[in-house]
């Protein structure tokens, strides 16, 4: 997943209620920043929301006065009435190379942004026994559609299966020859367990006898992200399945 990418402003304008803010448009995303440092057409740096920043010039404002050692998390924030989504760095506050890059670029890793990820508790996530099996799966890293519009307006041309987006876990289900084999969390394989929260929800599928392949999706329910879909358990909304030949399965 793209964290950090080298951008164009497509437009700025003023801020409603403030003389010193303004609206920068890029992407599909609107973000707020400081009146006369961009203009349209400038490329920067964008770093997208439920990221993690490290500690360095550029982001000293975002950090907790009270609390400077607590990471530094990008949230969906409004500014004077105005929604802002993820912040703006000018090419001018980084290393001359980032001149170069082409747009679209990404910098994730040159950074050193990481994805925010709210692990589970482990009264609810139970054990671990080793990391996300890579080898076997991919981690569940879709992008937000307003990072890329042109894709978007491809997909909308075509037939169309809409679901809604579900707040709670990342959980990926390995099965081989019918049998669960693997139950894990975004970043950790879990441990089978009576308090496993993702392995009692894994356990509740039915899986085609024979079938081979990876399931992955939403775990909710009771202490995960506040339940907002007032579950009794935990529960697995699956948004999709790869089969052994590296092939999704449709709707």
């Amino acid at each position: 997943m793209k964290l950090a990418t080298i951008e164009t402003i497509k437009s700025l304008k003023k801020h409603p209620n403030a003389d010193k803010l303004e609206i920068a448009q890029i992407l599909g995303w609107q973000s707020v920043v400081q009146s006369g440092i961009h203009k349209e057409g400038d490329k920067v740096v964008f770093i997208v929301i439920d990221s993690i920043v490290p500690r360095c010039q550029w982001s000293e404002f975002l950090v907790d006065q009270k609390n400077p050692d607590k990471p530094i998390r990008l949230k969906m924030i409004k500014l004077r009435g105005e929604h802002s989504a993820g912040i703006v760095i000018p090419l001018s506050q980084l290393p001359a190379s980032f001149e170069l890059y082409d747009t679209g670029t990404d910098v994730t890793e040159l950074l050193g942004v990481q994805k925010y990820i709210k692990e589970l508790p482990a009264s609810l996530g139970g054990e671990n026994v080793g990391n996300f099996p890579t080898h076997i799966a991919s981690k569940t890293d879709e992008d937000n559609g307003l990072s890329d519009p042109k894709l978007v307006e491809e997909v909308i041309k075509q037939h169309l299966t809409i679901t809604q987006k579900l707040d709670g876990s990342s959980c990926t289900v390995v099965v081989e020859d019918g049998v669960i084999t693997q139950v894990c969390s975004r970043n950790l394989s879990k441990k089978e367990t009576d308090k496993s929260a993702f392995w009692n929800a894994a356990k509740k599928l039915s899986i085609l006898p024979g079938f081979t392949g990876v399931i992955q999706g939403e775990l909710c329910g009771p202490g995960i992200q506040q339940n907002t879909l007032r579950l009794s358990e935990p529960e697995l909304f699956v948004f999709q399945v790869k089969k052994q030949d590296g092939n999704y399965m449709n709707y």
